[in-house]
């Protein structure tokens, strides 16, 4: 469980009122308060939405992962004014680890991974940090909204979290894509989201696929990896490259 931080936000300075005076001492109490049960509430939908990505893998989810079908475990919850849903959802993918990172580190491309966005910025960029202008349009409308990337090249894993909802109405967002590998020259993803997207028009228009296409990105990354244009992109797994099942052979094939 990740520790959950609260510090006193700092209401601006009244003329009239001295320091520590009364009404500066409730304004600086309440907004304490405030601070401290919205990131509870937070933390609590965020653990868990943990617990169960952590729940092992059933027989029919380790089925469906060998078979190349993408497995997802949606969730929902109120909590306070936030109306939340997600979940968390994993796919096999044939390229190697590096190569899967190397995709959801390529800001431009994100339209061919994430569902429904139509462009995707760099604001700003460091090694472990970046933030990124999201665009999503059906038809004539559009929303857009800023994320923060906080990067683990070593672990292959990226969290995120809701930067500035722009005009998007966006209420909260938070998640996590992370890449480990699996049998030989393969990968599998692991994709986690919580949001309030608000309820904007477009949202309204679009809220009863919403959920499905929040956990598909597993599934999108995997189409667009493995696609000629992503095999250029990425390089190919050793299977792919080798054309072999015999594990001795793909072993002399590899570089």
């Amino acid at each position: 469980m990740r520790a959950v931080y609260c510090r006193v936000v700092s209401a601006p300075k009244t003329q009239g009122v001295g320091h520590g005076g009364p009404l500066l001492g409730l304004v600086r109490r309440l907004a304490f308060a405030c601070t401290c049960v919205l990131a509870l509430a937070l933390a609590h939908v965020g653990v868990q939405a943990q617990g169960v990505a952590r729940k092992p893998f059933s027989d029919d989810e380790k089925k469906r992962l060998a078979a190349g079908e993408l497995v997802t475990r949606p969730t929902s919850e109120e909590r306070g004014q936030l109306r939340l849903f997600g979940g968390t959802s994993w796919q096999v993918i044939d390229a190697a680890p590096d190569a899967v990172f190397r995709a959801l580190l390529d800001t431009p491309r994100y339209p061919f991974v994430l569902p429904t966005v139509s462009r995707a910025q760099l604001v700003s960029e460091q090694r472990t940090l970046r933030r990124v202008t999201i665009e999503h349009k059906k038809g004539p409308l559009g929303i857009a909204y800023r994320v923060a990337l906080t990067i683990d090249h070593a672990k292959r894993d990226i969290t995120f979290k809701l930067n500035d909802a722009l005009d998007s109405g966006m209420r909260a967002a938070w998640g996590f894509a992370t890449v480990h590998p699996h049998g030989h020259g393969k990968s599998l993803m692991a994709w986690g989201l919580m949001a309030d997207p608000g309820e904007g028009l477009i949202v309204a228009l679009v809220r009863g696929i919403m959920h499905d296409w929040m956990l598909k990105v597993p599934w999108q990354t995997k189409r667009f990896v493995e696609s000629e244009q992503g095999r250029k992109l990425y390089g190919l797994s050793v299977a792919a490259r080798c054309g072999q099942a015999d594990a001795g052979q793909l072993q002399k094939c590899a570089p």
